[in-house]
């Protein structure tokens, strides 16, 4: 069964927490760049992305982190990605981009 996408925005004036959940494909991914690019124009610093409770991601998910990281270094800031093992985090060894996108376990 397909789960909804759906993003919570907790944003202070230098920090932006976006938790995903449901899943990330071509049809979800832009509003994911949207947020993302929405919180640095308001001069957030640091992006984190939870993806905890991301049940699937394709490759243009993957493409939306990597354009967000992007998009943060040129704004001089600091871009996070948590994910617990499993599907998703699996995505990021295969690809070997937990480095580049800082992915990190969930928070215990």
């Amino acid at each position: 069964m397909v789960q909804r996408f759906s993003i919570e925005c907790a944003q202070t004036e230098t920090t932006c927490l976006l938790t995903l959940s449901g899943e990330i494909d071509i049809v979800s991914s832009p509003q994911l760049i949207t947020a993302a690019r929405q919180a640095l124009r308001y001069g957030v610093h640091a992006v984190s992305i939870n993806l905890s409770a991301v049940t699937f991601m394709d490759s243009t998910g993957l493409a939306a982190l990597i354009n967000i990281q992007r998009s943060v270094e040129r704004a001089r800031g600091r871009f996070v990605v948590v994910c617990p093992d499993g599907p998703v985090r699996k995505l990021f060894a295969i690809s070997g981009t937990e480095y580049l996108l800082g992915v990190e376990p969930a928070a215990a």
